[in-house]
């Protein structure tokens, strides 16, 4: 994750923060964004297509965790995303079953 410095100019102490500062980190967290601030939940919107329910679910924590992995828990966030996957895949194998 950044982490963003500044120098306290009253005391000259360094202060470290895991967001950058004007950022809102519920509403806009820095591990979503893009190098062009192109956000996760804008990918997984353009590409869902016609999945639902579970299948839609297990297809946006896929992407979600394979974009933020870079800027946030790294090889824990593919080992999700690879989870996610395995849970679409059972989903999609369960339609077609039918």
């Amino acid at each position: 994750m950044d982490i963003w410095k500044e120098r306290d100019p009253s005391t000259g102490e360094i202060i470290t923060c895991d967001f950058i500062p004007g950022t809102d980190p519920v509403e806009k967290p820095k591990h979503y964004q893009g190098k062009y601030n192109l956000e996760a939940i804008s990918v997984i919107d353009n590409f869902i297509g016609d999945l639902s329910g579970k299948s839609a679910w297990a297809w946006g924590n896929m992407i979600k965790y394979v974009l933020r992995f870079q800027s946030k828990n790294g090889l824990e966030d593919l080992k999700k995303a690879r989870k996610n996957l395995d849970w679409l895949i059972e989903e999609l194998e369960k339609k077609d079953d039918c």
